[in-house]
């Protein structure tokens, strides 16, 4: 989990670094790394709940890692919550 916690802060600080209007002192905070267990689906339900109650769209953010030409079995998800959906996407 803190391996997550350090990788999300560090990919988010990157985020906002190129969002066109947010400016300098912005910072997206995200949330203590939490595990939950479910299939995939209920998961994405539950989780796309709140973006989908104020828009048509999602927005989810899917990475995979590479290690000297390797390709890792990590992925990192970023789903955002309201707040932060709302200004990511105002942003764009």
């Amino acid at each position: 989990r803190e391996t997550t916690n350090i990788l999300g802060c560090a990919y988010l600080n990157s985020l906002v670094g190129h969002l066109p209007s947010f400016g300098e002192d912005a910072e997206l905070i995200p949330s203590p790394p939490e595990l939950q267990r479910d299939y995939a689906a209920s998961l994405f339900e539950a989780l796309f709940m709140d973006q989908l109650m104020v828009s048509d769209q999602v927005l989810l953010v899917r990475t995979e890692f590479e290690r000297n030409g390797m390709k890792l079995h990590w992925q990192l998800i970023l789903l955002p919550d309201l707040t932060s959906f709302e200004q990511i996407v105002h942003s764009l």
